[in-house]
């Protein structure tokens, strides 16, 4: 018998109102990589590296380069959490440029935009992140550290969006990814 809890399965708890004892969550698995899988119990999610600020910036800045339409967007994917998991295992000087990147970003939003990134509306946003993105070649020295770290968050992003159930089977229509399911180790009591 299996563990796994397909999208099906998940789908009909929800309806059978069983849902709220089944959440998901990321984890490092065995050999190093981060996976989906059902959480163990109603743990609330704490971030290992960001601040619960800037795990709130992230989670803006995510949803604005994946927003929800008729799909899930990255806030309900948790590429937020992601980021920061991913970041536990990096080095600490990638974790400080994250860390430096975000309050940067937060001040050039105050000074362009007249408000703070947790406040910013979509298009205030946009407004903020188009002059970063990567379809400009270089950038005036005052731009590079939000250049680099726009760069850097979207390039996570779309890697967790497109590998977690929201990106790969709702928005691309593929099947689940054994990565995504919960799952039990080994049960006949050997070393490994």
């Amino acid at each position: 018998m299996t563990n796994e809890i397909t999208r099906r399965e998940l789908l009909g708890m929800t309806a059978a109102g069983a849902v709220a004892s089944v959440s998901w969550v990321y984890t490092i698995d065995s050999k190093g990589k981060i996976v989906k899988q059902v959480a163990e119990s109603a743990e609330e999610w704490k971030p290992l590296v960001l601040k619960k600020k800037e795990i709130q910036q992230l989670e803006v800045l995510c949803e604005t380069i994946i927003p929800r339409t008729d799909t899930s967007g990255a806030q309900a994917a948790r590429v937020h959490e992601y980021i920061d998991l991913a970041l536990s295992m990096e080095s600490t000087s990638n974790q400080e440029r994250m860390h430096q990147g975000l309050r940067w970003l937060d001040k050039r939003c105050k000074d362009t935009q007249k408000t703070d990134i947790l406040n910013a509306t979509e298009d205030q946003m946009i407004d903020l992140l188009t002059p970063l993105s990567d379809e400009h070649e270089s950038f005036v020295d005052n731009l590079n550290i939000g250049a680099a770290l726009f760069r850097d968050v979207k390039r996570r992003t779309i890697f967790a969006y497109f590998t977690s159930k929201e990106g790969r089977v709702e928005e691309l229509g593929l099947p689940e990814h054994t990565m995504m399911v919960k799952q039990n180790g080994c049960t006949h009591g050997g070393n490994h």
